[in-house]
Formats: structure tokens, C-alpha cells, sequence
């Protein structure tokens, strides 16, 4: 039962993409089970899709990790550069990209990189995340974990890249 619910979740949280020649475009990543998702905020409009998770236990007052959702209809990069490019022009001071894997020469160009943000003037405390990118036909899907600590663990990075690579793009 425990396992049917996790797919219905991850089915749910599947993020559509634009509709192209009749199809829908959508992202399926495995989120694990043994954090108990729910959902804490989704927010919809003709360009933007998104939906932000937390563990079952967790308030959103106080998350131990926030896993994020987004298609951005319509958006196409031709190169992850552009990609990574446009993330660094949004970033604040202080706060440091590094990419991490990625892959421009597949169906769907995909790159992991994390943000990390130490605690500051305009922060009180730190954030870091760790972000899937992937360039689909119809949309460009931003997945992210997030957790409040200025740097990102090897062994973090290593599991939830892990985590990400289960991700495919599907078309119906």
C-alpha cells in the first residue's frame, strides 16, 4: 500500500510541460519514499508550473530539506552554458554556482550544479541546493533539493544526484 501511494504522489507531482502537436511533455523523478513527501505549496500559470515538497514530518515553518518542481514552458536553451548563464545572473552576492555533471549530447541536455549560500547580512541563516536542469522539447525543468547549510556534503550531492538521474522525460 505504502508503495502505491509513493506512485500516485510521484505521478502527481509529475510536472507538465507545454502541449506540442497534440502531446503532452512531462519529468518523472523517483523522489525516495522514506521521506513521507507532501506537498506544500503549487503554484500554476500559462508559462510556469511549480510544486515545492517537504518531508511528512517536517513543518513548513521549519524544513529539514525542500525539494522544488518547476517547467517553464516555452523556455529552450541550445546550450547548457546559456543555462548555466542565466542561473549565475540570478544569483546573490556571496552565493557561489559550481556545476557539477552534465550532458548537452543526449535527447534531453541535463546539468547538475549546486548553489551554495553562507549566512549573511541579507540571510540569516544559510541555504544550499542542488539543482537538475534538463532542456526538454516543450519546456525546460528545474528540480531542486534544498537544505540550510552553507555548503552541500559529497555524500549529499552524491545521493541526490542519484536521485535525479532517475528522471525521465516522457511524452504522451
Amino acid at each position: 500500500m505504502h508503495k502505491l501511494i509513493i506512485t500516485i504522489f510521484f505521478l502527481w507531482c509529475t510536472t507538465q510541460a507545454a502541449i506540442g502537436q497534440g502531446k503532452v511533455e512531462h519529468i518523472v523523478i523517483s523522489w525516495p519514499g522514506e521521506y513521507n513527501w507532501k506537498i506544500v505549496k503549487q503554484t500554476h500559470d500559462e508559462n510556469t508550473q511549480t510544486s515545492m515538497i517537504i518531508p511528512g514530518n517536517d513543518s513548513i515553518s521549519n524544513p529539514s530539506i525542500i525539494g522544488s518542481l518547476t517547467v517553464y514552458r516555452g523556455a529552450k536553451f541550445s546550450k547548457l552554458e546559456d543555462i548555466i548563464t542565466h542561473y549565475k545572473a540570478g544569483l546573490d552576492s556571496g552565493s557561489r554556482l559550481t556545476p557539477l555533471e552534465r550532458s548537452q549530447n543526449t535527447k534531453y541536455s541535463w546539468i547538475i550544479f549546486k548553489v551554495e549560500t553562507p549566512a549573511n547580512n541579507k540571510y540569516a541563516e544559510p541555504e544550499s541546493d542542488l539543482y537538475y536542469v534538463v532542456q526538454g522539447k516543450f519546456g525546460l525543468y528545474e528540480n531542486f533539493v534544498g537544505i540550510k547549510a552553507a555548503t552541500l556534503s559529497d555524500e549529499f550531492v552524491k545521493k541526490w544526484t542519484a536521485v535525479f538521474m532517475t528522471g525521465q522525460i516522457t511524452t504522451e
